[in-house]
């Protein structure tokens, strides 16, 4: 198991991939303004930057259209189990770490609940014209009708520059919480994100909406990746192995 420090910090937690293993901590709003900020001077392609925002299971046992789903969540954002229903009882701290353990593409970012600078007009800006096209948001979707988080539903749902935006969905959720998920989230969705789709202007590849099972969100994952041209740490290798040669080929011919 992951060395895990959540003792603090159920709104907030930041996470990053070291040595195969995802490791998470608590965090406040000014620890994560100072890490995206970092992650965003610093980006490159050896990262993945991901913002994770779900709901808590006090909150989903609160909703009697959800309370057949309570068991997929936890007290923290970090213990959400996308896939529990079918059979892969991996919270999503854990499936990342799956992810980044198989890819060996190293992984940053936090898990959020509530987005509690949404006040920060500043930050908001920022969020909105640099730092979302360069990550990518995972979300249970029941967050984001939440008051405090709207502006990230707005920021990703409304804007064609953003570096992804995926929504498991297993296919075999209760039927009646699908149902609802459908209604009062995909609903607001699908209304942007087809505006998008019937323009046939743009592939939009990064737009994942109902993904039903583990193979399929490890598959989007990297397709993400991929179009960010996020590499791997031996892809990495290879490549400023090759760009160092060409270089210097290129310096010989000079000479």
């Amino acid at each position: 198991m992951p060395d895990r420090n959540i003792e603090q910090g159920v709104n907030s937690q930041y996470f990053e991939s070291n040595n195969g293993i995802i490791n998470i901590y608590a965090a406040d709003k000014d620890k994560i303004i100072e890490a995206i900020s970092e992650w965003h001077t610093q980006h490159n392609r050896k990262q993945l930057y991901i913002l994770v925002l779900c709901s808590t299971q006090i909150e989903i046992e609160q909703n009697e259209n959800l309370q057949n789903i309570s068991n997929l969540y936890g007290e923290k954002p970090a213990n959400w189990q996308p896939y529990k229903n079918n059979e892969i009882t991996k919270n999503i701290a854990e499936l990342l770490e799956e992810y980044h353990k198989f890819t060996n593409i190293s992984i940053k970012g936090w898990f959020l609940n509530a987005f509690d600078w949404a006040d920060d007009d500043e930050k908001i800006d920022d969020l909105r014209d640099s730092w979302a096209k360069k990550m990518i948001l995972i979300t249970d979707g029941i967050a984001i009708l939440k008051p405090e988080n709207i502006v990230i539903k707005d920021i990703f749902n409304n804007q064609e520059n953003i570096g992804g935006f995926m929504l498991p969905l297993c296919e075999k959720m209760n039927e009646t919480a699908k149902n609802y998920i459908n209604l009062q989230v995909l609903t607001q969705l699908k209304t942007t994100h087809r505006r998008f789709y019937k323009s046939w202007r743009t592939a939009f590849f990064h737009i994942e909406l109902e993904i039903p099972n583990k193979d399929l969100f490890f598959r989007r994952l990297t397709n993400l990746a991929n179009r960010m041209e996020i590499m791997s740490s031996a892809s990495v290798l290879e490549f400023e192995k090759v760009r160092t040669e060409k270089k210097s080929l290129a310096n010989l011919t000079n000479d």
